[in-house]
């Protein structure tokens, strides 16, 4: 790299960093339901018409009178030795705004020792455990890449050369981030690490095969990359938008740098070529393999739980459930209607069927409270028509769900959606560009290849019960836009007569540095991050199992 280019570069570096400084992390309640749609339209008119129903519970032995700046009600009442305290907070779209200073400074009132509990509390701790995840990524990411470099470069300068430029492609992506006014979430926690891993590839197949030979395959794996992410951007879901489009935009962004500025003369010495592994009845095999991971498919389900999400240790997840055993079910669960109007003793025995808590009227409305303990989507929608159809035995009135906990419900449909038309799409792009670029039946021998690691990821997502969340969502979309890149390579090199075994050395690094990247996410104390690394880990070798042996010998059978 000559001298002036690197004091521009060296200049550009310093520039994206400082943007870095004002990234913030956060899970609002925003990121996660579109604002255009009905349901939260309708949340946001009964935030104004009623009020917050995301209350903040604490209980300790401090007796104290409390007057903290965004609490609009508190109640406080006696139980034995325990004082509990429930706090209103002001309504949303504000109380996003204030809800980490909010319960921050409660923190501060009543210290370690209380329980703390309520919606918000639980994302505040989501934001603290993904804050520490994303610095626990980086580090451990680039301690594998050091190790990853030393046992394939072991030239200091080039090693030296790859550091700067992943460093560079991840600065610039995340200081664009800042700059457009988002924040660090759960979902785009990963970003940092997959831009590291990702600009890794283009620069291990410029190493090991040189530049020119390389540069039109290195452009359509981009391709296919950024697709696999901006087919995220159909999704509903915001969080999953953004890391849609960031993650397509650091995908050509690793491109352009590394082309750009990688010079021919980084290419090694010749490599040894690596013997194709070859078997007479190949689709026999795979065959097999579909046939022992498909029944997986019966057993996947869709569901997601926000509290799930904390590590078992996390303190609010525990305290949580102390409250629980405390107070019993503590979160607000409302309906309203227009009129109630029935005898008092319907009314004092649904009282007692359905253990409502109180009923109020305000502003021409009645608002009926029930309570339960946090729960997954897919329970709270089982929770909410039950109740529903209880209500109906005793009045022809029709009663609505309001506040928080409804809408959370929708959050099975969005995931729903993410899933099904963001794997259709990603799937019919890319195949349609194998089509394109390699012609009919080369494409097709590509899409029978790729399905072998879908199929695994998903056989063993049923056979393990791990149900399809918002995290997990994700995984189809980008994998179809990863998994095909040795297949992108091989049907290149098929196409230009090349020697197939020349090419196996690059796609087996490539594996695995993606491996091992991938892998860096089993260390996240958020469990829905901990199965993304576990199942993309998986994908990344049922891609190379697929590509490099069962593709490479349907090609050499043909020849």
């Amino acid at each position: 790299m000559k001298v002036k280019k690197l004091l521009i570069l060296l200049f550009i570096f310093f520039i994206s960093l400082l943007p870095l400084k004002h990234i913030k992390v956060s899970n609002a309640l925003s990121i996660w339901f579109p604002q255009n749609k009905k349901e939260y339209i309708k949340f946001i008119k009964f935030q104004k018409d009623f009020g917050n129903d995301d209350v903040i519970i604490v209980i300790t032995e401090k007796n104290k009178d409390v007057k903290i700046k965004g609490i609009v009600k508190t109640e406080r009442f006696r139980l034995k030795n325990k004082f509990i305290y429930i706090f209103q907070p002001v309504s949303y779209p504000e109380y996003e705004k204030m809800s980490e200073k909010i319960i921050k400074e409660i923190k501060e009132e009543f210290g370690n020792e209380a329980l703390y509990g309520g919606i918000s509390v639980i994302y505040d701790a989501l934001n603290k455990e993904t804050q520490k995840n994303t610095k626990i990524f980086v580090l451990i990411s680039y301690f594998f890449i050091l190790i990853f470099l030393s046992l394939l470069i072991r030239n200091f300068k080039k090693i030296m050369i790859v550091l700067f430029l992943i460093t560079l492609n991840t600065s610039l992506v995340l200081s664009l981030l800042s700059v457009m006014g988002f924040s660090i979430n759960i979902i785009t926690s990963i970003l940092p690490t997959l831009i590291l891993i990702y600009s890794l590839q283009d620069i291990i197949h410029i190493y090991l095969r040189g530049k020119r030979n390389v540069i039109i395959p290195c452009f359509l794996t981009s391709l296919t990359t950024s697709i696999g992410f901006f087919v995220l951007l159909s999704s509903p879901i915001p969080a999953i938008k953004e890391l849609g489009f960031f993650g397509g935009v650091s995908a050509l962004i690793a491109f352009l740098t590394t082309f750009f500025l990688l010079e021919e003369g980084f290419k090694t010495k010749t490599v040894r070529k690596f013997k194709l592994i070859t078997f007479p009845k190949t689709e026999y095999l795979m065959f097999i393999l579909f046939i022992i991971f498909l029944p997986g498919f019966k057993n996947l389900k869709v569901d997601t739980n926000t509290i799930e999400l904390l590590p078992r240790n996390n303190k609010i997840k525990k305290d949580s459930e102390s409250i629980k055993n405390i107070l019993g079910d503590y979160i607000p669960l409302i309906f309203s209607t227009d009129t109630l109007n029935m005898k008092s003793s319907s009314l004092i025995e649904l009282k007692k069927n359905l253990k409502i808590q109180k009923i109020i009227q305000k502003k021409g409305k009645f608002y009926i409270f029930f309570a339960i303990s946090p729960v997954s989507a897919k329970k709270l929608k089982e929770k909410i028509n039950k109740i529903k159809g209880i209500l109906s035995k005793y009045t022809n009135k029709n009663f609505e769900p309001e506040g928080y906990l409804p809408l959370y419900v929708h959050i099975i449909e969005y995931v729903t959606k993410t899933q099904l038309f963001g794997f259709l799409l990603s799937a019919l792009s890319i195949f349609g560009l194998f089509f394109i670029f390699f012609g009919i039946k080369k494409g097709i021998l590509s899409i029978i290849s790729n399905l072998l690691p879908i199929i695994i990821l998903f056989g063993v997502m049923g056979y393990l019960d791990i149900k399809i969340s918002i995290s997990t969502s994700i995984i189809a979309p980008i994998l179809i836009g990863m998994v095909v890149d040795d297949s992108i390579h091989i049907l290149y090199a098929s196409k230009k007569s090349e020697d197939m075994e020349k090419i196996l050395p690059s796609l087996f690094w490539t594996s695995l540095i993606l491996f091992f990247g991938f892998f860096v996410f089993v260390f996240s104390s958020l469990k829905t991050i901990y199965y993304f690394g576990i199942l993309s880990s998986l994908a990344v070798i049922s891609a190379f199992i697929g590509d490099g042996i069962f593709l490479a010998n349907f090609l050499k059978m043909r020849k």
